[in-house]
This record gives C-alpha cells, structure tokens and sequence, in this order.
C-alpha cells in the first residue's frame, strides 16, 4: 500500500510538471532487460515490465549542484569530470503472482521516436524506440 501511494505521488508530480504527460519509450536493448519501457519522470525514471514496475528517484538538487560544478572542473589525470554517484532512491515492486512471460499490447505509438548511441559500441546502440 505504501509503495503504491509512492508510485502514484511520482506519477502525479510527473504529470503536474509535463503538460503532456509520461511518454513510455520501449525498451530495444539500451536498459536491462528487465524493463519493457521506460518515462522519464523529473529527477529519475519509472520502468515497467511484466512483473511489475520500478521508480528511480534521484536528488534533484545534488545533480543541479553537481552540473553548475562541472563546468569547467576537469579531472587532470584523465580529462573527465568527476562520476560521483548521485544519491537516491531505487524501488523495485514485483506485482506478486504476475505472468512474467506476458507482452504488452501497444495499439497506436506517438509522433517521432528515440535513438540511444550508447559508447562505440554500436551493438548497444537503439535505434527508433517507439514512445507511448
């Protein structure tokens, strides 16, 4: 109960803040495998999956900090900035007795679609990730 109350406050203040709402991005190889979608919510994500769904929440004013900080502090030994993790929160709610093995059913994508470069690797790459 605590945990849904937590979802639902995340999605809402999501909502309050983006006039246009959660857009969902299918998951087509750029986070674990565990994820179905994914929306970017302020300060973190929500994933969504067969088994249930999980919320990262990051602090907000820590990465603003962090960002203004960054800018033009560069680590000399090897020309990077700092990669202090960032603190939060991660929860992960398994909707019990869920059918693992089930797909969604996705009727009608919305306008555009996503691309992930992730490093040289272009096996990590995604390319034209629908958003619902």
């Amino acid at each position: 109960m605590r945990l849904t109350f937590i979802f639902l406050l995340v999605s809402f203040c999501a909502l309050g803040q983006n006039t246009n709402g959660l857009k969902f991005i299918e998951n087509k190889g750029q986070w674990n495998s565990d994820i179905d979608f994914e929306a970017q919510v302020p300060g973190g994500r929500v994933g969504v999956s067969a088994k249930g769904f999980s919320v990262l929440l990051l602090d907000l004013e820590e990465m603003e900090h962090r960002h203004l900080a960054s800018h033009g502090t560069i680590n000399e030994s090897d020309g990077q900035h700092s990669s202090e993790p960032v603190t939060g929160h991660y929860f992960l709610i398994n909707l019990i007795g869920s059918n693992s093995q089930a797909k969604a059913i996705v009727e009608k994508p919305l306008d555009g679609y996503t691309n992930y470069f992730l490093g040289s690797d272009s096996c990590r790459w995604a390319t034209q990730g629908n958003r619902f």
